[in-house]
């Protein structure tokens, strides 16, 4: 199943592929950009979903990470670009791309971080889940995760559920979970959470615990 929604959000990695600084703009991005990464996400979740031995499948927000390739093969990068890495380039125009559609769809975190007074702090629909991972709860959801896996997953996240439920009141447990994966994808890219893309997995955790982890990895021998 590929929901509107997720369709939606790879056609934006175009659109924002255009407006990249590390794109070629005088070379363009290829019309067939698009079509790459959609035929790309969809073999990805195929595969997915007969590894995981599921008879049927929705489209994840983390199937969109295995179009990497297609978009590297559709983009002329700029000299700032091919210094940056055509990798790391792809991956930031996903993540831009994640960012500009989930204030589509939810309150714009940046507005709520210019609330001032107490009050209004309090009103920060996204608290719950933050505090979660605040506290030392993490959630990793593996590539091949059966789809019910990884609902059951989603639940354990405080508030998650209920913010979905509050914003897409009419919506069906596949696009209930989707939109909650979606809110996780979200924070991060307004650095609320962290995120890690791993070979097999995604991380989700808490802020700080992500930093220290990535500093721990840049240590060297030399350090000490």
């Amino acid at each position: 199943v590929a929901p509107a929604f997720i369709v939606r959000l790879m056609e934006t990695i175009s659109f924002t592929a255009r407006e990249s600084e590390f794109v070629d703009q005088k070379s363009g991005v290829s019309a067939r950009m698009g079509i790459g990464i959609y035929e790309t996400v969809m073999a990805g979740a195929e595969r997915r979903m007969v590894k995981a031995g599921d008879n049927t499948t929705c489209l994840r927000v983390a199937d969109i990470y295995s179009a990497i390739p297609a978009i590297n093969g559709k983009v002329e990068m700029v000299y700032e670009g091919e210094q940056e890495g055509s990798y790391q380039v792809a991956h930031n125009l996903l993540e831009k791309s994640i960012r500009s559609s989930f204030i589509q769809y939810f309150p714009n975190p940046e507005l709520l971080k210019k609330r001032k007074n107490k009050e209004q702090a309090i009103e920060n629909p996204y608290r719950s889940i933050i505090n979660w991972f605040d506290t030392g709860n993490q959630l990793n959801i593996f590539t091949d995760t059966k789809d019910a896996d990884k609902i059951q997953l989603l639940y354990k996240v405080d508030g998650l559920f209920t913010l979905i439920k509050k914003h897409f009141k009419t919506s069906n447990e596949k696009e209930i979970a989707l939109m909650m994966e979606f809110v996780l994808h979200g924070l991060a890219s307004y650095s609320l959470i962290s995120k890690k893309i791993l070979e097999r997995q995604i991380e989700f955790k808490d802020l700080m615990g992500g930093i220290l982890n990535i500093d721990s990895e840049n240590v060297s021998d030399d350090d000490f």
